[in-house]
Protein backbone atom coordinates (compact mmCIF):
# COMPACT_ATOMS: atom_id res chain seq x y z
CA UNK A 1 0.00 0.00 0.00
CA UNK A 2 1.71 3.32 -0.67
CA UNK A 3 2.12 5.72 1.80
CA UNK A 4 -1.11 7.47 3.25
CA UNK A 5 -3.73 4.81 1.59
CA UNK A 6 -5.89 3.19 3.77
CA UNK A 7 -7.73 0.65 3.41
CA UNK A 8 -11.48 1.88 3.07
CA UNK A 9 -12.34 0.29 6.29
CA UNK A 10 -9.89 2.08 8.09
CA UNK A 11 -10.76 5.49 6.70
CA UNK A 12 -14.41 5.00 7.93
CA UNK A 13 -13.01 4.14 10.77
CA UNK A 14 -10.82 6.76 11.26
CA UNK A 15 -13.38 9.22 9.63
CA UNK A 16 -15.94 8.33 11.96
CA UNK A 17 -14.40 7.82 15.24
CA UNK A 18 -15.64 10.01 18.19
CA UNK A 19 -12.49 12.54 19.23
CA UNK A 20 -10.81 11.79 16.45
CA UNK A 21 -7.71 14.17 16.13
CA UNK A 22 -8.50 16.59 13.55
CA UNK A 23 -4.90 18.03 13.12
CA UNK A 24 -3.91 14.13 11.82
CA UNK A 25 -7.50 13.80 9.43
CA UNK A 26 -5.79 17.11 7.92
CA UNK A 27 -2.66 15.47 7.61
CA UNK A 28 -4.58 12.49 5.93
CA UNK A 29 -6.26 15.06 3.95
CA UNK A 30 -3.26 16.64 2.35
CA UNK A 31 -1.75 13.11 2.04
CA UNK A 32 -3.95 12.32 -0.60
CA UNK A 33 -4.43 15.42 -2.12
CA UNK A 34 -0.63 15.15 -2.82
CA UNK A 35 -1.51 11.53 -4.05
CA UNK A 36 -3.75 13.07 -6.38
CA UNK A 37 -6.65 11.64 -4.92
CA UNK A 38 -8.87 14.89 -4.41
CA UNK A 39 -12.46 12.83 -3.46
CA UNK A 40 -10.64 11.30 -1.35
CA UNK A 41 -8.96 14.49 0.76
CA UNK A 42 -12.61 15.60 0.71
CA UNK A 43 -13.87 12.99 2.86
CA UNK A 44 -11.05 14.26 5.70
CA UNK A 45 -11.15 17.64 4.89
CA UNK A 46 -15.25 17.03 5.32
CA UNK A 47 -14.74 15.63 8.77
CA UNK A 48 -12.54 18.58 10.02
CA UNK A 49 -14.36 21.15 8.22
CA UNK A 50 -11.18 22.24 7.16
CA UNK A 51 -12.86 25.41 5.08
CA UNK A 52 -9.57 26.76 3.28
CA UNK A 53 -8.62 23.10 1.93
CA UNK A 54 -12.51 22.66 1.16
CA UNK A 55 -11.82 25.85 -0.77
CA UNK A 56 -9.06 24.73 -2.52
CA UNK A 57 -11.05 21.55 -3.43
CA UNK A 58 -13.73 23.53 -4.84
CA UNK A 59 -10.82 25.57 -6.57
CA UNK A 60 -9.24 22.22 -7.93
CA UNK A 61 -12.44 20.97 -9.28
CA UNK A 62 -13.04 24.55 -11.12
CA UNK A 63 -9.46 23.68 -12.52
CA UNK A 64 -9.77 19.95 -13.25
CA UNK A 65 -13.24 20.04 -15.06
CA UNK A 66 -14.88 17.92 -12.15
CA UNK A 67 -18.11 19.04 -11.82
CA UNK A 68 -18.35 16.59 -8.38
CA UNK A 69 -15.17 17.63 -6.48
CA UNK A 70 -16.69 21.12 -7.35
CA UNK A 71 -20.32 20.49 -6.24
CA UNK A 72 -19.07 19.05 -3.11
CA UNK A 73 -17.04 21.38 -1.95
CA UNK A 74 -19.76 24.19 -2.75
CA UNK A 75 -21.58 22.01 -0.75
CA UNK A 76 -19.82 21.54 2.20
CA UNK A 77 -18.69 25.12 2.11
CA UNK A 78 -22.55 26.17 1.97
CA UNK A 79 -22.12 28.45 -0.83
CA UNK A 80 -23.86 28.39 -4.12
CA UNK A 81 -22.10 27.37 -6.88
CA UNK A 82 -21.16 30.05 -9.49
CA UNK A 83 -22.97 29.24 -12.12
CA UNK A 84 -20.50 30.69 -14.99
CA UNK A 85 -17.85 28.15 -13.10
CA UNK A 86 -19.84 25.16 -14.51
CA UNK A 87 -19.28 26.85 -18.25
CA UNK A 88 -15.86 26.41 -17.09
CA UNK A 89 -15.85 22.94 -15.81
CA UNK A 90 -17.76 22.08 -18.86
CA UNK A 91 -15.88 23.18 -20.99
CA UNK A 92 -12.54 21.68 -19.27
CA UNK A 93 -14.11 18.21 -19.53
CA UNK A 94 -15.20 18.18 -22.54
CA UNK A 95 -11.86 19.54 -23.62
CA UNK A 96 -10.18 16.57 -21.76
CA UNK A 97 -12.99 14.14 -23.42
CA UNK A 98 -14.54 13.13 -20.14
CA UNK A 99 -18.17 13.51 -22.06
CA UNK A 100 -19.86 12.48 -19.31
CA UNK A 101 -18.64 14.99 -16.59
CA UNK A 102 -19.40 17.79 -19.45
CA UNK A 103 -22.84 16.62 -19.17
CA UNK A 104 -22.97 17.34 -15.65
CA UNK A 105 -21.76 20.13 -15.86
CA UNK A 106 -23.72 22.13 -18.56
CA UNK A 107 -26.81 20.48 -16.92
CA UNK A 108 -25.71 22.37 -13.37
CA UNK A 109 -25.02 25.38 -15.57
CA UNK A 110 -28.74 24.94 -17.42
CA UNK A 111 -27.30 25.51 -20.36
CA UNK A 112 -29.48 23.18 -22.56
CA UNK A 113 -27.78 24.11 -26.13
CA UNK A 114 -24.60 22.41 -24.55
CA UNK A 115 -25.97 19.59 -22.89
CA UNK A 116 -27.60 18.47 -26.44
CA UNK A 117 -24.38 19.01 -28.08
CA UNK A 118 -22.62 16.54 -25.75
CA UNK A 119 -26.06 14.15 -25.90
CA UNK A 120 -25.05 13.93 -29.43
CA UNK A 121 -21.62 13.20 -28.52
CA UNK A 122 -21.88 11.10 -26.46
CA UNK A 123 -24.78 8.85 -28.63
CA UNK A 124 -22.07 9.19 -31.42
CA UNK A 125 -20.00 7.85 -29.46
CA UNK A 126 -22.12 5.06 -28.80
CA UNK A 127 -23.17 4.31 -32.29
CA UNK A 128 -19.36 4.52 -33.94
CA UNK A 129 -18.55 1.61 -31.00
CA UNK A 130 -20.94 -0.49 -31.99
CA UNK A 131 -20.30 -0.07 -34.95
CA UNK A 132 -16.70 -1.60 -34.76
CA UNK A 133 -17.83 -4.97 -33.05
CA UNK A 134 -17.54 -8.32 -35.00
CA UNK A 135 -20.81 -9.83 -35.76
CA UNK A 136 -20.50 -13.19 -34.17
CA UNK A 137 -19.97 -15.94 -36.49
Amino acid sequence: MAKGILSCLKKRDLIQESGANAEALRRLGREYLDQNRPVEALEFFEATLDREALERLREKGLEDGDPFLYRQACKLLKTNPDPADWQKIGEKALVAGRYQQALAAFQAGADEARVKEIESLINEYYRHDESKKQPKS
